[in-house]
């Protein structure tokens, strides 16, 4: 597969050739599905992309070009088991390679949860070497080094990805990669906007590897009194300390007005240290510190009163040690990242009224004044967030919120603006113009192999599935609320999915589907009959009666639990306050109902 048909099959078979090396040039919706397909196509590696020697890596090139993250996509993981059917004493591998510090921390609260609730499996880390340090001291957590199981031979069998090193564990899952998938997919379908709700990078894993109602989450990594002790002498870190952490490793977080920030602290007494890469940052009139490790990194921010940072390590560090801390955001959505850090207040800074990258990405940026970088953080608010710091610091302004965390009021920003599930937020699209329209979302649960691709269906499943030219997100379909919003999906698509769960779940199950449907949307289900069934017994053989009866159980989740009365199943339906269209027999043994959830006023 070249470059010349991989670009020409993404875009579906439609527009122009593109030569190797061509600068791709295309509107936001179609670069949104783009990303999110690349991300979903196992089948799309370095060794497929045949371009010349001359144009470098390839395929990871062409990420490049198109701001694709990650530039190589490879999950490491099988499909012999998963969380959800794990047994006693069988072994646990949580992979994670990309990001930084910041996400790290996000996992080293991921893997507290899991040694919490799987207390009796044993459990390994592989993450890049140079994190090894932080988890050392974790009890029951074996650690791998990242590159061992990346330079293991890797191949597509079926649309999984096997690894040798991973085949040695019997429930394998990559918490770093699916994040990016799941964005892609958040902004495909229009963000705030969209159907979609945003979640945190913590949530994102959890539910991807099945870890969900993740209520008061904590650290596994913890430092002693030794390690701080020792960074406040190292470091020569002043008493009432106040850190800013102003940049991050994607340019368009980092805060230029940081050196007015520093001076309004110091206004209220703070000794200002700055924290982050010297190589990156012009600092003359503060200190400036860059930790020599992680664990450093730590007990720098541990030592602080407050910090204040963009979205970066700092904030997590400071988030999973409850150190008082604001965060400056723009590119994501503070409410929806620290809703888990009791400590750390968000404070929302995009000049316009909706997160960069969870609408349009960087569409609102402009020049800054003074830099002259690319920015797109509301100017002249410094003072503003100094006094911000100071509530937080003195707990004028209550730091106590676990799940759900308000946006702290900043004169003259757009910290107050109304957040998801409270009417449509406005952003601007390629053309400046302004953009309030929904995106059509049907829902394709428990497709298995059998996936949707026209533009509006997103396929649903408990298993790890990649669709070649279908957008996918994985879901265990018992825990459908916190995942779409209410009332606006279209239609619904149930293809062989009832019968797989017993009876009070696929009750549970249907009562989510109808919260979800849209007034006028659709609900289609096939599924076998168990008075269909009994009349196939009758005339077939026993081999193919108890494929039909029981499912393949090839895998797991392969298995019939529960066979509906065709009766019962439609009498469920009107209890739930759907209108029953059409019920037909198809394949023998199965029913194939319509069903419509009523109007609003009908």
């Amino acid at each position: 597969m070249n470059v010349e048909l991989l670009v020409r099959y993404m875009h579906r078979g439609e527009g122009e050739a593109l030569m190797p090396g061509t600068v791709v040039s295309m509107d936001t919706h179609e670069a949104d599905r783009l990303c999110a397909l690349h991300l979903a196509r196992p089948a799309m590696r370095q060794a497929d992309v045949d371009l010349p020697a001359a144009k470098g890596r390839g395929w990871v090139d062409l990420r490049k070009r198109l701001k694709v993250q990650p530039y190589d996509y490879r999950l490491v993981y099988h499909d012999r088991r998963s969380l959800l059917n794990i047994r006693p004493g069988e072994s646990i591998l949580i992979t994670h390679k990309y990001g930084g510090l910041g996400d790290i921390l996000i996992v080293s609260c991921l893997i507290n949860e899991l040694l919490k609730r799987y207390p009796e499996n044993p459990l390994t880390l592989a993450t890049p070497r140079r994190y090894h340090e932080l988890f050392r001291r974790v009890r029951g957590l074996a650690l791998l080094d990242w590159e061992a199981v990346h330079e293991a031979s890797t191949e597509v069998r079926g649309g999984v990805i096997k690894n040798e090193v991973a085949e040695r564990f019997d429930v394998a899952e990559d918490v770093s990669t699916p994040c990016h998938l799941i964005e892609g997919v958040y902004k495909y379908f229009g963000g705030y906007d969209g159907p979609i709700i945003a979640q945190n990078r913590l949530e994102m894993w959890g539910n991807w590897i099945g870890v969900y109602d993740i209520d008061a989450p904590e650290t596994c990594v913890h430092l002693t009194g030794g390690e701080i002790a020792r960074a406040k002498t190292q470091y020569k870190l002043p008493d009432n300390l106040a850190i800013i952490a102003p940049a991050s490793a994607l340019d368009a977080k980092n805060y230029y007005d940081w050196p007015d920030l520093a001076r309004a602290l110091e206004a209220y007494g703070w000794s200002v240290v700055i924290l982050g890469d010297k190589r990156k940052l012009d600092v003359r009139s503060w200190p400036i510190i860059q930790a020599a490790g992680p664990r450093d990194f730590l007990a720098v921010v541990a030592n602080a009163g407050v910090v204040v940072s963009v979205d970066s390590a700092a904030l997590h560090a400071a988030g999973i040690q409850r150190v008082p801390c604001v965060g400056l955001f723009n590119v994501n959505d503070g409410v929806t990242y620290c809703k888990y850090y009791p400590s750390v207040v968000p404070v929302d800074l995009c000049a316009k009224d909706a997160p960069c990258i969870l609408s349009r990405v960087h569409e609102c940026q402009h020049k800054h004044p003074r830099t002259g970088h690319q920015t797109c953080y509301t100017p002249g608010l410094a003072g503003d967030i100094a006094k911000a710091v100071y509530g937080v610091a003195t707990g004028c302004h209550s730091t106590g919120h676990k799940k759900a965390s308000r946006p702290l009021s900043v004169a003259g920003g757009t910290s107050t603006k109304a957040r998801p599930g409270k009417g449509p937020i406005s952003h601007l699209n390629a053309s400046g113009e302004r953009m309030t329209g929904k995106r059509v979302i049907r829902l394709n649960l428990g497709c298995g192999m059998k996936f949707e691709t026209g533009p509006e269906w997103l396929n649903v499943d408990v298993r790890k599935l990649y669709p070649g030219d279908a957008l996918f997100w994985r879901r265990d379909l018992r825990k459908l609320d916190g995942f779409i919003k209410p009332g606006v999906v279209v239609e619904i698509k149930m293809d062989d999915v009832l019968e797989h769960f017993s009876k009070p779940e696929a009750e549970s199950v249907l009562r989510q589907v109808v919260v979800l449907l849209e007034p006028g949307g659709k609900l289609v289900i096939k599924t076998p009959a168990i008075g269909l069934l009994i009349r196939w017994a009758k005339t077939h053989d026993e081999a193919s009666t108890a494929m039909r009866w029981y499912g393949g159980q090839d895998y797991p989740e392969n298995v019939h639990k529960y066979v509906w009365p065709r009766a019962a199943l439609e009498s469920f339906l009107v209890e739930l306050g759907l209108r029953v269209l059409s019920v037909d027999v198809v394949e023998d043994t199965n029913v194939f109902i319509v069903a419509e959830k009523p109007a609003e006023g009908v």
